[in-house]
């Protein structure tokens, strides 16, 4: 464990609750509704994700919980995530290829991991970090807070 990332024992979600990536792209995009607009929804996406999949989610957690679609398309710029309290659940499906989120002090990578497929762990998203660049789309559920 270190401040930054910890991975996490919970379940894996099963396939049938999970939808095809093409079926996600149509779901409502959270980042776009928010003003966010189409230039960033070219690199990044964060589509609401159905009930089926919401409901099994929240067997996992004692606390309410939102949970996301978080689609990458391209490489992420150094940021803090916005809008999220607390800590940020991640459960990759697909990595994106050789990607690595890296965490910065300045212009001073601290920390940085390739996460694996089908495994929890959760994110310090209150520091800067970015993501590197994906070879095809990387697709991930995310949980937070609700």
């Amino acid at each position: 464990m270190n401040d930054y990332y910890e991975k996490i024992n919970l379940p894996k979600i099963p396939l049938e609750v999970l939808d095809p990536l093409d079926k996600i792209l149509t779901f409502n995009d959270e980042f776009k509704v928010n003003g966010f607009g189409d230039t960033f929804s070219q690199t990044y996406a964060n589509y609401t994700a159905p009930q089926k999949l919401h409901d099994y989610i929240q067997t996992l957690f004692d606390f309410p919980v939102k949970v996301n679609y978080q689609v990458i398309h391209k490489k992420l710029p150094k940021h803090k995530d916005i809008g999220i309290v607390g800590k940020k659940y991640n459960y990759i499906i697909d990595t994106g290829g050789d990607v690595y989120t890296r965490w910065y002090n300045d212009d001073t990578v601290v920390f940085e991991i390739k996460s694996k497929p089908f495994e929890w762990h959760t994110l310090q998203i209150d520091v800067e970090h970015d993501i590197t660049t994906p070879s095809h789309t990387r697709l991930s559920v995310t949980v937070c807070h609700a």
